[in-house]
């Protein structure tokens, strides 16, 4: 009988244009970050996003840190850090700005973050932040008429079924009507 003769076992490494799969460990990490935020320990689940996108930069995965930069200034304000909340939008909005990349998911944050502003009746300081980034960004939100008029889509689930990083169906690229593109790791959901 013939052996055949021994191969170690050697990762396979992707193409170009193909993502590397999600760690275990940032997997492990955004589903925390999941866990918190239901738990309302918004603090905790933005050390944790902000880490993953320092992380993400490091490895020039540009597009997953801005949305983890995104996640991170969510957190921070649903936390009540208007501050940090503010610099984590002007980290994403320069990466954004410097590579081009899509700024969807930034509108609804920074209209949330002029909105707390001005609850607090710092209205200067809301137009300042809007115009500031506003005049980075590449695109423009659409105006609230034409939001509107967009179709009805299915319900999304709250996180990636493949790397647990939140999802939001007004920030998300979708890919058809019945499908978005994970914005951390590229896989594509289905909505429910």
């Amino acid at each position: 009988m013939m052996r055949r003769p021994f191969r170690p076992l050697r990762p396979r490494i992707p193409g170009p244009g193909v993502r590397p799969a999600v760690p275990p460990i940032v997997r492990q990490a955004l589903s925390r970050a999941q866990h918190l935020l239901q738990a309302g320990r918004f603090l905790e689940a933005a050390a944790i996003y902000n880490r993953l996108a320092s992380e993400a930069y490091q490895r020039n995965r540009h597009r997953a840190g801005v949305q983890m930069d995104v996640e991170t200034a969510r957190a921070f304000l649903n936390g009540g850090d208007l501050a940090q909340a503010q610099a984590r939008v002007r980290r994403a909005v320069r990466y954004i700005h410097e590579l081009n990349l899509p700024a969807v998911p930034v509108f609804p944050l920074l209209e949330q973050i002029c909105r707390q502003l001005e609850s607090q009746g710092d209205v200067a300081r809301a137009q300042a932040f809007r115009e500031e980034i506003l005049g980075l960004l590449p695109e423009r939100p659409a105006p609230v008429s034409e939001r509107a008029h967009t179709p009805q889509r299915k319900k999304l689930p709250g996180s990636c079924p493949a790397c647990y990083a939140p999802l939001h169906p007004d920030e998300l690229e979708w890919v058809a009507d019945d499908r978005v593109s994970c914005p951390f790791c590229g896989t594509i959901v289905v909505p429910e």
